[in-house]
């Protein structure tokens, strides 16, 4: 199977995935906040299934994505979120001895790899947060 096939079906099931979290999320009473938008459905899965197909530097990005990674000399206040349901990035693959001690990590509810699309408002404050 080759990486962009496989890609893409990780990315139909989490864009999947986290739209089940969001409708769950959104079904609670009373919900923290009035949703952003609807939850991605299966058919902006597959559209963005088909997005990634089309794409001409999948292969070449995504080879240059696999080589160790270490930015712990980075000074700047550092924020890393990840969403508590995504399949994609797992805890195993959070690898925090690569960022500097002083990175400020965050677990966030109900969204998984794509929590921008879930919840761009609360991604928009916390990107902000951390620019104070």
């Amino acid at each position: 199977m080759s990486v962009k096939l496989y890609a893409g079906a990780v990315l139909f099931t989490a864009i999947v995935h986290a739209g089940a979290a969001a409708a769950a999320a959104q079904a609670q009473s009373p919900p923290p906040q009035p949703p952003a938008q609807n939850p991605p459905s299966e058919a902006d899965a597959i559209r963005a299934v088909e997005d990634l197909a089309q794409s001409t530097g999948f292969e070449d990005t995504f080879n240059n994505t696999c080589s160790p990674f270490s930015a712990v000399e980075i000074r700047v206040p550092l924020t890393v979120a990840f969403g508590d349901c995504d399949w994609i990035l797992t805890k195993e693959a959070r690898l925090r001895n690569t960022l500097p001690a002083h990175t400020r990590w965050i677990e966030m509810p109900a969204l998984g790899h794509v929590p921008m699309w879930v919840d761009p408002i609360g991604i928009s404050r916390l990107i902000l947060e951390g620019t104070q």
